[in-house]
């Protein structure tokens, strides 16, 4: 069985690297800059809220934050205390 992510574990990750989320069209755009200074900017669609997210999207999303993989991603959502 696979590592699943939901919207909701996509916006707490973005929420905890300090980026901020607003509605574009047809998607939510969580962009800023984290603690090193790097600019991240993830797009998912409106449809996603609530529902968990595929494979693929997922380990976009986990490049696009400069995670190593999704497993990388998961340890850091499981561990409060962690960063990056």
């Amino acid at each position: 069985m696979g590592v699943t992510f939901t919207f909701e574990d996509i916006r707490e990750i973005c929420r905890r690297l300090g980026l901020s989320v607003r509605k574009s069209r047809n998607n939510y755009v969580l962009e800023g800059t984290d603690s090193e200074g790097n600019f991240l900017r993830v797009s998912v669609h409106w449809k996603a809220d609530g529902r968990n997210l595929a494979k693929g999207t997922v380990s976009q999303i986990a490049k696009d934050l400069g995670f190593k993989d999704v497993a990388d991603m998961r340890g850091f959502l499981q561990n409060k205390k962690r960063k990056r």
